[in-house]
Order: structure tokens, then sequence, then C-alpha cells
């Protein structure tokens, strides 16, 4: 009885333990879509309706409720409206502004598709021709701007659910788009941070930088952009927050460089306390490895991956005017948080953070596989030993049956021993004195 209790209490064990593991392995699903770092940034492998697979790559926008294909651009590649599922563009071209750029745009009711059952729309606009103080290779090897907002019928983009998630490797070689949240991306099930946010994913409210003793208040936007190189800060806060660094002597920044800057520091990265960004009392938390470089060859040398923003910059730092009061937050902190933007709520979008997990889960998936295995054979064994064990109550009455049986069978050796006892040379055995 002791061993079938032990073995039952193993096996509950191994299947509390396998189920707890088993959430952290990712589900096989149509909805995940690779991410796939190119020179451009990261893009999404699209379809235009005209063929059966996703041909063209385009750039993922996490700013932007519209999706626009390029004819005259920059270095996007040119879209041609005849080749694929697109009616005649309207000869009227509208204004719009984004973060990199400024456009003119004509309504073409171009078809954009990622998935079947997951996202795509019909009413993609084409650019007609764009102005940009930005990098000349931006939007290189891109059709064009994949908008994942929700604004107005954009919303109707999202065939299943209104709701996806970013998750990037921490070498930032590559990353998924996934319709939905997968709990193995995150070290924990519940998020880090949840942020309220508009239609376009854009939030307000920030109201400090910190980095250890350097603290600066602020007022200031934030937008998220998987594409961008280093956090982006208005020009004047940029500024602020290195004379705040070098003022506190944690280390010794340039202050004339405004992209990436270098910086004296002798210490270990780890040492460097986080970068944090303050948004309505939440704290975005960011550690050193993600916001910090060490240059090598170069003793004591450090890279912020910081960046000023305005429209008054160029290459990387330029913004449209619109966005010179936005925070940007980049690849590095989307590879720091898996990152999932919800548009399902009643009362409103949030985006919402989890520390992500870059753990290589395969020796878990052995360990699983070994513990399924015992726990199958530790399932076997007690259903033998069940089916072969009887019933107390039965085995004492099968026990006095065979007594009984054994008792009403004749004695062979019976006659033989009377005969032995009556012979002749049989010793009596006198009893009495």
């Amino acid at each position: 009885m002791m061993l079938k209790i032990f073995v039952l209490f193993n096996i509950f064990a191994l299947l509390c333990f396998a189920d707890k593991e088993l959430n952290k392995i990712p589900a096989l699903r149509s909805a995940s879509i690779p991410l796939t770092n190119v020179t451009a940034g990261f893009v999404v492998q699209v379809n235009f309706g005209t063929t059966d697979t996703n041909d063209f790559p385009m750039l993922l926008s996490l700013y932007s409720s519209g999706t626009f294909l390029v004819d005259k651009c920059l270095a996007f590649t040119h879209y041609e409206c005849s080749e694929f599922s697109c009616s005649s563009p309207d000869p009227a071209t509208s204004p719009i502004n984004l973060p990199y750029l400024s456009a003119n745009v004509a309504s073409a009711n171009a078809k954009v598709l990622i998935d079947q059952k997951y996202w795509s729309t019909n009413s993609a606009l084409l650019v007609r021709d764009c102005t940009s103080q930005t990098t000349e290779n931006f939007g290189s090897g891109a059709y064009g701007i994949l908008g994942m907002g929700v604004d107005g019928t954009h919303k109707t983009n999202f065939m299943n659910s209104s709701l996806f998630s970013i998750y990037l490797e921490a070498d930032l070689s590559k990353g998924e788009l996934l319709f939905g949240f997968d709990s193995s991306k995150a070290q924990k099930t519940a998020p880090n941070l949840t942020l309220s946010a508009d239609n376009n994913w854009f939030i307000s409210g920030v109201n400090q930088l910190a980095l250890g003793s350097a603290k600066i208040n602020i007022t200031a936007n934030l937008l998220f952009d998987v594409n961008s190189k280093a956090i982006g800060l208005p020009l004047e806060i940029f500024n602020s927050l290195i004379a705040s660094i070098n003022g506190n002597k944690l280390m010794t920044c340039e202050t004339d460089k405004t992209l990436m800057p270098t910086c004296q520091y002798s210490g270990e990265i780890q040492e460097i306390p986080n970068f944090i960004i303050v948004i309505d009392n939440q704290s975005l938390s960011l550690p050193a490895q993600y916001f910090v470089k060490s240059n090598e060859g170069e003793e004591s040398s450090i890279t912020l991956y910081f960046k000023a923003i305005a429209s008054s910059l160029t290459e990387e730092s330029f913004v449209t005017a619109d966005y010179e009061n936005y925070i940007i937050i980049d690849r590095h902190v989307m590879a720091y948080y898996y990152t999932l933007f919800d548009a399902t709520g009643k009362s409103g979008n949030t985006i919402n953070l989890f520390i992500a997990d870059h753990q290589d889960h395969t020796l878990l998936y052995i360990i699983l596989a070994v513990s399924v295995i015992f726990v199958g054979l530790c399932f076997c064994f007690v259903v033998f030993v069940f089916c072969c064990s009887s019933n107390p109550n039965q085995t004492k009455t099968q026990k006095l049956s065979r007594q009984s049986t054994k008792k009403n069978q004749p004695d062979l050796l019976k006659p033989l021993i009377e005969n032995k006892d009556s012979s002749p040379n049989s010793k009596k055995i006198n009893t009495t004195e």
C-alpha cells in the first residue's frame, strides 16, 4: 500500500511540474509571422493579392494606422499598381506626416495581406512623393510601411482579434509578429508595465527620465519604433540628460554629438544603473546592457544608445515637426520587453510590457520528455499492481476454500502409515509407567 501511495504522489508531482512548464513551450500557430532584420529595419513579408505566397517585404510601423505603398520615396522599392491587386489610383493626393517623412498620398484601394486569418487590408494608400532629412537608405528593400494602428476602419484589418505582440531576439537578429499572446516569450504571465495608448499606439504622460542620480523632469509623449537603432529623446531633453549625467559624475559623455554619444566610464557595464522612463507614475526600467555598448579596443570607452531628435537635425536624428516632443522607444527596449498591443479592452487600448524570456528551452523540453515517459511507466506499473492485487475479503474467502478442499481430499499416505504401524517389527511405546 505504501508503494502505491508513493508512486501516485510522484505521478501527481510530475504532472504539476509538467503543467507549469508546458506553458513555456511556444504553441505552433499560423499567427506567428517572422520579422526579418534587413538594412531598412524589421520587415514583414506580405502578399499583394496576386500570389499564394508572401514575397514582398514591408517595414513594420507601430505609429500609424495607415498602410502605405510607395510609388516614389527615398530608397523604398517602387510599387507598380497595375501589376498587383490595386485599382486605378486617385489623381488627387493628400498630405500626411509620419515620424520620419512627409508625403503626398493617393487612394488606390490596394490589397495587402499578412495572413488569411489575422490581418488584411484593401485600402492601402499610394505614396506619390515624399520629403525627409533622414538617411538616404531609409526604406531600402521595402515596398512601403505597414501600419498596425486601429484608428477608425483600420481596426477591421485585424480579422480575428485586434491584439498583437512583438518579440525580438536579444541579439536583434530576428523577431516575431504574433497575433495573440505567447506566454513562452515572457518570463512571467503578468505584465511588468501596462500603459494606456491611443488608436495609433501613442502614449502621453511621460514626466521624468533617470539614470542613477541623474534625473530630469519633463513633459513628453512616447511612441514605439521597432526600427529605431537608438532611444530617441527630444533635443532639449537629450542635452539636459547628458548634462545631468556629466554633472553627477556617473560618466563623462561628449556634449557635441547628438547620435549615440561616446562616454568615458571606468567601471563594469552591469554596474551602470538602469535607465528609467517614468510614465504616469509607472517606471519603464531598462538594464544597462540594453542601452550601453562597450567600444572594443578603447579602454574605458562606451557608447550610449541615445539620440537627440528634432526637425532641425538630419540622418537618424531627423523627425518631422509633429513628432519633436516624442520619446522613441527603440529596438533595444523592445528586445528587453516582449510587447503586447491590445485594442480589445472596453476601457481603451493598452500596451503591456513583459520582460522577455530569451533562454534556450531545449534542455527543458528534454526534461519534460523524460518526465512524460517516466509518468507513463509509473502509470503502467500502478495499473499492473492494482490488476494483480486482490481484494482482502476475497483473498480470505479463497484461502478458506482452499483449506476446505484440502481437508476433503483423501490422504493417500494414510494407508501406508497404518500398515507400518501394524507390522511385526514395529515398536510399541508404553505410555504407562
